[in-house]
């Protein structure tokens, strides 16, 4: 007859019936009762343990406080094997482990290699018996110690960043493209993208700044060629949409075949993390290393902006647009450094009326010179105003300019626009004056 057999039959002398409903006794005789009751209720809360599973969690966790009791030599051999049989069912939580700790710092031999073994087999397995929202919790929280992660990154264009606010919400490309937005993404990379998962159903988001698809794709272009997000908004979601429902989490750029696409989160164990949130660039980057900073989170179909976190603008230029047409907003904040800027653009703009002359400064973030700048003045009703104007460099980097635009009717002047490559970037109405100061 095995070991557990013979304390089924002998356990039965305290009472023991194998019901659950005899916890609360068997603990009783834990805390209270002589050395053979305590011996014959430890075994009994573990062959509880074993018919009930993650039921008896916690009574087990009695078992190993008696290991710290008067009578640890007494309890070696239930506890050898109340050891073995937890191991099998894969049922732990904190209050076991920590026993197990116990057993390490004090015990030797077959004990102590034991709870050794239980211990690495806990930390590889553990994962196992979390709940999803646990795993989301711990997997945010390292991103945030490890990585400085401060909310998921969807970078858009400033005409599709209108749409977005006007609607109250991010769509999937798909849905995008029937609305008429700008899709910026770069269609060889798009041609390419997989077909296990139907990308063009889910917004797509980074876990960082800066990556190379942003790279690619950010600022005006000479002639406004390829691929094209002339004027980048940062839009920063919370990270508690991780806790919603049909999400998914890459571990690279999703337009790559190699690249994992998990909706599960204990499958991001192995993620490289660390070449994710690599700040590297350039020639420093193998293949590999670009993919994973190109890694996604995916959220199916379309999100409301209830959750934006930040919306950031590279120039003062581009949210004193965005305060034009939407308002000022407690959200929008100015912060170049989530921008690459390697192409140029506008950085800030001044609008001065004198007797007869408006003057328009524009400051750019570096010189302008190859770039094709217009400027159209409107009257009531939008209506064009023949003007002629001069302008001239006001810093020697070429950066600062100034134009001096001549009207004969300076009172009918309601409104300047200032386009850079056909690209509306600043705007001015007469009544908004001290928004531009």
């Amino acid at each position: 007859m095995g070991v557990i057999a013979i304390h089924r039959s002998k356990i039965k002398e305290i009472g023991y019936s194998g019901r659950i409903e005899e916890l609360p006794e068997l603990i009783n005789y834990i805390k209270n009762g002589d050395v053979r009751q305590k011996k014959e209720a430890a075994f009994s809360i573990m062959l509880l343990a074993c018919d009930y599973g993650y039921n008896c969690s916690d009574a087990v966790a009695h078992l190993f406080k008696l290991l710290d009791s008067i009578y640890p030599q007494d309890l070696r051999e239930e506890a050898i094997i109340a050891l073995d049989k937890l191991k099998e069912m894969n049922e732990f939580n904190r209050l076991q482990i920590k026993y197990l700790d116990v057993i390490v710092g004090r015990e030797s031999g077959i004990l102590k290699r034991k709870a050794e073994s239980i211990i690495d087999f806990q930390e590889k397995n553990y994962i196992e018996n979390k709940s999803e929202k646990e795993l989301r919790h711990e997997l945010l929280g390292r991103l945030k110690r490890e990585y400085r992660f401060d909310g998921f990154h969807h970078y858009t264009d400033f005409s599709n960043f209108l749409k977005i606010m006007e609607d109250g919400r991010l769509l999937c490309r798909e849905k995008a493209r029937q609305n008429g937005f700008l899709d910026s993404a770069n269609r060889g990379i798009i041609n390419k993208t997989r077909t296990d998962i139907d990308l063009k159903r889910y917004v797509r988001f980074f876990y960082r700044e800066k990556t190379p698809t942003t790279h690619n794709n950010e600022g005006i272009k000479k002639g406004a060629q390829g691929i094209h997000m002339p004027i980048p908004v940062l839009l920063l979601f919370k990270d508690e949409i991780m806790y919603h429902d049909n999400i998914a989490l890459s571990d690279g750029g999703c337009g790559n075949k190699k690249t994992e696409i998990v909706d599960v989160i204990k499958k991001t164990k192995n993620f490289p993390w660390g070449k994710i949130f690599c700040k590297k660039e350039g020639p420093l980057c193998d293949e590999d290393l670009i993919n994973r900073r190109n890694a996604e989170f995916l959220y199916h179909e379309s999100i409301s902006t209830k959750y934006l976190k930040e919306i950031i603008f590279r120039s003062p230029a581009d949210m004193k647009q965005a305060i034009f047409f939407l308002g000022e907003n407690s959200l929008y904040e100015v912060d170049k450094r989530k921008f690459h800027n390697h192409n140029n653009f506008l950085w800030d703009y001044k609008v001065k009326k004198g007797s007869s002359i408006v003057y328009f400064k524009p400051v750019f973030w570096r010189d302008s010179e190859d770039l094709e700048k217009s400027i159209e003045v409107l009257g009531e009703n939008g209506r064009p105003l023949q003007t002629t104007y001069e302008w001239r460099r006001i810093s020697r980097d070429g950066c600062s300019m100034e134009y001096a635009i001549d009207i004969p009717f300076l009172d009918e002047v309601r409104k300047i626009k200032y386009y850079i490559e056909g690209h509306l970037s600043a705007i001015w109405e007469d009544d908004c004056i001290d928004i531009l100061f």
